[in-house]
């Protein structure tokens, strides 16, 4: 049974992400916490803190009852307080682009949703390694330079 619970927590934990439209990365900027944790607690690695909860609610107004037990709505206010202050579309192009793809579907919306925060973790994991590359590159450069004097 505990299983099944933990299960559940983190099916909202995971759907509580995507529906902030969140990088890992950006949710524990936001929380204070490593992005190993937030990888950590969507896997099950390790178990949600009363702790990460209160930091939860702190940045984005969580019902902490939901989070854990599925009781009442996902946020503390209602969900035009959320699109208020928590979710704004950085530019009217990518809130276009959203809503283009949207269908009638709410299981498909929250698919798209997951992707594309997905492919924003792809990249930014991408513009980071060539951020390294080029740095190594830059080193190398220096190393060939100071060589041929």
């Amino acid at each position: 049974m505990a299983d099944i619970q933990k299960e559940k927590i983190i099916e909202r934990f995971k759907f509580l992400r995507s529906k902030l439209k969140k990088s890992q990365f950006e949710m524990a900027e936001d929380t204070g916490v490593r992005q190993a944790s937030i990888s950590a607690y969507e896997k099950g690695v390790r178990d949600i803190t009363a702790k990460f909860l209160l930091k939860l609610e702190e940045a984005y107004n969580v019902n902490r009852e939901w989070l854990t037990r599925g009781v009442g709505s996902m946020f503390n206010q209602s969900e035009s307080y959320y699109e208020e202050t928590v979710h704004r579309p950085k530019t009217q192009e990518n809130f276009s682009v959203h809503e283009d793809f949207l269908v009638d579907e709410p299981e498909d919306s929250e698919m798209f949703d997951i992707l594309l925060d997905n492919m924003k973790s792809i990249f930014e994991k991408q513009a980071q390694e060539i951020k390294l590359l080029r740095a190594e590159n830059n080193n190398l450069q220096k190393l060939v330079s100071m060589f041929k004097r």
